[in-house]
Parts: structure tokens; C-alpha cells; sequence
């Protein structure tokens, strides 16, 4: 498990924080686990968001059509790559998580 409660898992998910380890300078837990260095807010767009459907459009049709406007990536790429070049492009994409880092599991009550 990573500082401030957040840790990496498989999958795409809502808001995602990189953490020092516990005990780091930083990692947050002097601060109750408020956003803890390095903190890096971001979203990796899921089926329904309108961020998902031009993701998928740009990786199905968009880099066959038109392979200039995604600079760096191949039919290939990841979605969160093409979700990182459309962070750059569209206002309502955000900036991708990384692979594999998603938001925990909601506290028990």
C-alpha cells in the first residue's frame, strides 16, 4: 500500500494520487492524508463519460483517418495514452491516470 491510503490497482477508475512511501518527507500523513507529494489529480475516462466515447472514436477511426492529429502514438497505443493526447485537445477529457493506478475502495462505514 502507498502513502495516504492510495495504492496501485488493476483497472481505470475515478481520482488517483502517486504517494510518497509512509513516512517520506511529504507522504501526507501530517496533514491527515490531504493530497500528499507527489499528488497528481487525474481520471481515467470509463464507458458513459463523453471523454470515453472520443477516446475510443480517436482509437477505432481518428488515428486510421487523420494519424497527424494523435503526434506520438500508433493504433496501438494504450487508452490512456490517446486519453493523454486528448487531455491536450479536448476540454472535457482529464488528464489519464497512470496504467494501473486507480482511487481505493470507498472506507467502510
Amino acid at each position: 500500500s502507498l502513502g495516504g491510503g492510495w495504492r496501485p490497482r488493476r483497472g481505470r477508475g475515478a481520482l488517483c494520487r502517486l504517494v510518497a512511501p509512509p513516512g517520506a518527507a511529504g507522504d501526507g500523513s501530517a496533514s491527515g492524508g490531504a493530497c500528499p507529494f507527489p499528488c497528481v489529480a487525474c481520471h481515467t475516462a470509463v464507458a458513459g463519460e463523453t471523454c470515453y466515447n472520443h477516446v475510443r472514436w480517436a482509437m477505432d477511426t481518428g488515428i486510421h483517418s487523420s494519424p497527424g492529429t494523435y503526434l506520438g502514438l500508433q493504433a496501438w497505443s494504450s487508452f490512456e495514452a490517446f486519453q493523454g493526447v486528448l487531455h491536450t485537445m479536448q476540454p472535457d477529457c482529464p488528464q489519464p491516470c497512470p496504467k494501473g493506478y486507480v482511487a481505493p475502495d470507498p472506507a467502510p462505514a
